[in-house]
């Protein structure tokens, strides 16, 4: 699938904007705040329906206007598909595919895939760990309509959980509930992260290896509350646990903390707050690897989700790359060029094009203007 045209109108500093596209890699040049990265929000937005820079739609919306449109097109050269979104200051948003309006946003996925790679992201390793939790499930939004829906019954469990524990009328049978709940949904999640994190381990080294110019041994587990031994220790879940086996896990663990849950007013045992462990050589790369490293495993850990998702789906998602280049080495950079994907890809930069980019076209962007440019 790729990108045949983008049509933008007030979008952030954007009051028009209509561009085709070709397949290949598309670059977009220009000084910062010019609106080189809205144009990849405006991108992403029509695959996941939210910005990837965790802004709510008013921050879209340009100034001074109630409501912002993206029109993008796309194909698989055998069938040309479109979709058209409307973003409101007021009321819901308007969502069509092929003319025909969404049941539920989260069916863009369906018809378009996108991945991202942003400056932000060079934080995975050593942030905090609801980043690399984002990471894990943004990906695999895109490969399991069976985890979307988990992951809403989750989200939604435990904001009423969280909402009861705060309150002053507590009952023990509404808390049983909730629990259940959380455990039918949550054992949906960590299963589905397990599985993808068995098949994800080969792809990770083979990524790192290549974007860091060296022979490493890579180790990345799963870390959460519910198989801690007695001692409150970190213990590496089975990954072949059954369904039956986890549920009961987890709601003993939830049992076992329910009263440091209740004094503390939320819930602190499930997916919500599970983390990935990545090793270098047996260094905990949070805390242990230098920069580089730090830098060459976000990009690594990016490439490699970008990787399972194509096997996983047999659509290889467009590549977003928000100005990237200008935080790397020229080392890194080429290394990143040359084991970039085989997708149409779209890049931001404010300073000079790498030469072993194989550009097939550029954008000049200045104050919300873009205009096609000749390579040199």
């Amino acid at each position: 699938m790729y990108v045949t045209s983008l049509r933008l109108r007030d979008i952030r500093i954007i009051q028009s904007c209509d561009i085709e596209f070709d397949k290949g890699v598309t670059v977009f040049v220009g000084d910062n705040g010019q609106g080189k990265t809205s144009i990849l929000e405006s991108i992403y937005w029509t695959s996941h329906a939210k910005s990837f820079r965790h802004v709510n739609v008013e921050d879209i919306i340009r100034k001074n206007c109630d409501s912002a449109k993206i029109n993008i097109e796309i194909t698989d050269d055998l069938r040309p598909q479109d979709i058209d979104i409307t973003l409101n200051r007021i009321g819901r948003d308007n969502v069509l595919v092929n003319g025909q309006k969404l049941r539920k946003n989260s069916d863009l996925l369906d018809t378009l895939r996108v991945s991202i790679f942003t400056p932000d992201d060079l934080d995975i390793i050593k942030g905090s760990s609801a980043l690399r939790r984002e990471v894990l499930d943004d990906n695999l939004f895109q490969i399991s309509k069976k985890y979307i829906a988990a992951s809403k019954d989750y989200s939604r469990s435990l904001k009423q959980k969280n909402a009861y524990l705060k309150s002053d009328d507590f009952d023990k049978v509404v808390i049983e509930v909730l629990n259940n709940s959380l455990v039918v949904s949550g054992s949906v999640i960590i299963k589905s992260r397990l599985a993808a994190l068995n098949n994800f381990r080969k792809v990770l080294q083979d990524a790192y290896d290549h974007i860091s110019g060296e022979n490493s041994q890579i180790l990345i587990r799963y870390i959460s509350k519910i198989f801690s031994n007695d001692h409150g220790e970190d213990k590496d879940p089975n990954e072949d646990i059954s369904n039956e086996e986890l549920q009961a896990v987890f709601l003993s663990k939830i049992e076992e903390y329910s009263s440091i849950e209740y004094r503390r007013g939320h819930s602190i045992i499930g997916p919500h707050r599970d983390d990935l462990a990545i090793f270098i050589h047996g260094r905990d790369s949070r805390t242990q690897a230098s920069q580089g490293e730090q830098r060459s495993m976000a990009l690594a850990l990016k490439m490699a989700f970008h990787r399972l998702v194509t096997q996983k789906t047999g659509d290889n998602p467009i590549l977003l790359l928000d100005d990237v280049f200008s935080e790397l080495d020229l080392g890194r950079t080429h290394r990143l060029v040359e084991c970039l994907p085989a997708a149409q890809t779209f890049v931001t930069t404010a300073t000079d094009i790498p030469v072993s980019l194989k550009v097939r076209e550029t954008f000049n962007v200045s104050a919300g203007v873009v205009t096609k440019s000749k390579i040199s």
